[in-house]
């Protein structure tokens, strides 16, 4: 790495340090971001990249400020307007790159024990708190949601058994208001009481005319 001008190692944050020269801005690299630098580096050079190609972010800015360093070291790019891929030269050894560097993804120091048995303890109420609190609020949101279809159905049947009773309104040739303001009273029809037998003995046409 002594021969980058402008990319260095800060060991002390485990980071690559590259400087803009142009800007002196200074751009740091986790090695997790490096290795997916990488990954999309090798799959440009093996044409194993799916179209439409998308890139890692930070990767183009990378790239350039890399690959105007003096070694013959270089990242591959993609020309969009093109649609080709240019590899100025040969790949840089990952490892030298992330070599010193902090690596997450080897851990140096157990997390066995962190915790005392008191700790776990609080902790496990406190994700079964949450967890019922949590399964409480989703039973009351059931509960609210049954209740508005219960309304919204009983709203519903009002309004058929209004219609029900203007249509029988209708039928028994009864004032449809009266009907429709109290569905739930039967319209009746009053019919006319036949005359007995028993009525018209001794009638004559006489009394029938007056």
């Amino acid at each position: 790495m002594d021969s980058f001008a402008n990319i260095k190692k800060d060991l002390d944050r485990g980071l690559l340090r590259v400087t803009d020269p142009e800007t002196t801005r200074v751009f740091t690299y986790s090695p997790g971001v490096l290795r997916d630098f990488w990954r999309f580096d090798k799959a440009l050079r093996n044409s194993s990249f799916a179209l439409p190609v998308i890139t890692p972010g930070g990767y183009d800015q990378f790239a350039t400020l890399f690959n105007a360093e003096p070694p013959r070291y270089k990242m591959a790019t993609y020309d969009f307007t093109a649609r080709v891929v240019i590899s100025p030269g040969p790949r840089f050894p990952l490892a030298e790159l992330l070599d010193h560097l902090a690596d997450p993804e080897t851990p140096s120091t157990s997390t066995k024990g962190e915790y005392s048995e008191r700790k776990r303890k609080i902790i496990n109420g406190m994700l079964w708190d949450t967890a019922e609190s949590k399964q409480r609020f989703l039973e009351k949101q059931e509960q609210r949601k049954e209740e508005r279809l219960l309304r919204k159905e009983e709203k519903k049947e009002v309004k058929r058994a209004a219609k029900r009773a203007y249509v029988a309104a209708m039928e028994v040739d009864v004032d449809p208001k009266d009907a429709v303001a109290s569905p739930s009273r039967k319209v009746v029809q009053k019919k006319k009481k036949p005359v007995d037998d028993d009525e018209l003995e001794g009638f004559t046409s006489d009394e029938a005319e007056k």
